[in-house]
């Protein structure tokens, strides 16, 4: 064998090998036992900036807490005093334990007369960009 065909099947075999590598990684539906929820929590009028200063501290609390992986807020362009959260937990368990940790209690007590509507989807993390 020559030196370029030494090269050709080198780099066959890294182009496998990626391939078999990124193949593996990918999510199968029904795999992966993160929980995630979507809220949107509704202000009273002229409160959202308000409530999403909350939340926000709230990101800050749960951050450390085990299986919290992402917790975004953001405030609504398109529903005024509307601010969107987006969770991912690794587990139901998890999610429900950081509603008990007493910061977070302190929070909600906080929110709790801001908002004058929520409504809130739970789902099966299954992949995406980003995660």
């Amino acid at each position: 064998m020559n030196k370029l065909q030494l090269t050709f099947i080198a780099l066959l075999i890294f182009v496998f090998s990626v391939a078999s590598n990124a193949e593996s990684k990918k999510t199968k539906i029904g795999e992966n036992m993160d929980f995630g929820m979507q809220v949107v929590m509704t202000a009273t009028p002229g409160n959202g900036e308000e409530l999403a200063k909350i939340m926000l501290k709230a990101s800050e609390l749960v951050a450390s807490l085990k299986g919290c992986k992402l917790y975004i807020v953001q405030l609504s362009t398109s529903e005024k005093d509307s601010v969107l959260i987006t969770e991912i937990w690794g587990s139901k368990e998890d999610h429900q334990a950081s509603l008990a940790v007493p910061g977070i209690q302190s929070l909600i007590s906080t929110a709790r007369p801001l908002i004058s509507g929520m409504t809130h989807q739970t789902g099966k993390l299954l992949g995406g960009h980003g995660l």
